[in-house]
Order: C-alpha cells, then structure tokens, then sequence
C-alpha cells in the first residue's frame, strides 16, 4: 500500500512538473543563434457568446494577423537572434490532420498541436536545415472547455443575467531543438493571466458586425499578444533584460 502511495505521489509530480515552463540552460541560450517561428494561432478574432449564439467561428476576418505577428514580434525581441517565419503548405497540413483526428472518441481526447508538431513539423523542420523551432499553437484547456484556442471574446449569460465581455488568449509556445526532437522550453497563455474586461454585454456582442468588432477589440488583443509574446522570451532567458 505504500508502494502504490508513493507511486501515485511521483506520477502526480510527474505530471505537474511537465506542465511548468522552465527557463533555458546558460549553455542552451548560447546555442540558440537562431529560431525559425512557427505561427498555428488562428489569424481572427474568435468570439464564443454563451446563452446568446453559438459558436461563431473567426469573427473578424483572415486578414486580421495575429499569425503573422508572432515572427514579426519574435524579431524585434530577439536582437541577437536570426528570425524567420517557418513556411508551409497549408493545405497539405490540414489534410493530414483531418485524417489525423478521424475516428478520434471526444473532443477532448482528440490529438493536440504538439503531436502533429512532432510527426508533421519536426521532419519538415529538420528537411530545411532549421536547427531551433518555435511554435506557438491554439491550446485546449479542461478549464476552459468553453473558450476556442488563440485570441478572441468570450461573454457568458445565464438566466438573463450577463458577466460581461471579456477578451483573452488561449495558447502555447513551445521551443523545439529539432535535431533532439525535444521541447527545450515551453510557456501556455490562458484565460487565467490574459483575460481583460471590457464595457460591452453579451448583447451588445451578439448585434456587432465583423468591423465593430475590430474596432472595439483588437486594441486589447494586440496588447494581450505583445505582453504574452515578450513574457514568453523573457522567461526562456533569450531576452536579456
């Protein structure tokens, strides 16, 4: 019986241990002299207006960025790194990954972005010559089950009563030496430390066009994807304070 106790207890800290970010070795900051940026994050804002609508899907436009902003941003941290944005076919992609998760039992058991990292990204990665891969995908949260990954809106009504709209980003970085095919430092961005309020309601959010809501929430977005995005390298030790 205290076998198994004290079995359970190292699974527990196993566990709790792999889901922490922790900041690179002095000796791997100095191997990493260049990042290829990997962007999965879906390019609109996402809008989830429970008791309202349902799910409305990238609200807000293709072109709106936030996929792109990843490299952009990565470049103007990283002075003493090379950048470049990773390039792939997207079709291609999306193609493996509906057979990927066909068949797949439950949205929640469905495989995450950092299987098809490993199986889809990493061999591709390591084809071009790139040496470090970071990669910052959408992330599914028990939590936060209701909210879809990346960055969005998200406002909940219950019995006529509403909390207000609020917006938030829902995502994960994870650095990739390829050669190792290993995650060398890994951060995920939730509700929990991104969420901002705003002054609309439920309501308000259920009448606005896809304009409106550029307009009255990308500035908080923007913000949230540029403090998470520094925050991120920050603590993987590669931006010097």
């Amino acid at each position: 019986m205290r076998f198994v106790n004290f079995l359970s207890l190292a699974i527990v800290l196993l566990v709790l241990s792999s889901c922490a970010g922790q900041k690179l070795k002095p000796e791997q900051i100095q191997e990493v002299r260049s990042v290829a940026v990997l962007s999965l994050v879906p390019e609109a804002i996402l809008v989830h207006n429970v008791g309202t609508t349902i799910f409305q899907n990238e609200e807000g436009g293709e072109s709106f960025g936030f996929r792109k902003n990843f490299s952009s941003l990565t470049k103007s941290l990283l002075k003493e790194v090379a950048v470049t944005p990773f390039t792939y076919e997207d079709a291609p992609y999306q193609e493996w990954k509906k057979k990927k998760t066909s068949g797949v039992g439950g949205f929640l058991a469905m495989p995450n972005e950092v299987d098809f990292t490993k199986e889809y990204f990493l061999p591709l990665a390591e084809k071009a010559g790139v040496r470090y891969l970071v990669v910052f995908a959408p992330i599914r949260h028990d939590n936060y089950s209701l909210y879809p990954g990346g960055f969005g809106v998200f406002c909940r009504s219950a019995f006529g009563i509403s909390a207000g709209a609020a917006t938030y980003a829902l995502y994960s970085g994870h650095l990739w030496d390829v050669a190792q095919k290993k995650s060398i430092y890994f951060e995920y961005f939730t509700p929990n430390t991104t969420q901002k309020a705003t002054s609309f309601s439920c309501d308000d959010l259920s009448k606005m066009k896809e304009k409106q809501m550029v307009q009255n929430f990308s500035k908080s977005l923007v913000e949230t994807q540029e403090s998470s995005v520094k925050e991120f390298w920050k603590k993987s030790g590669l931006l010097k304070d």
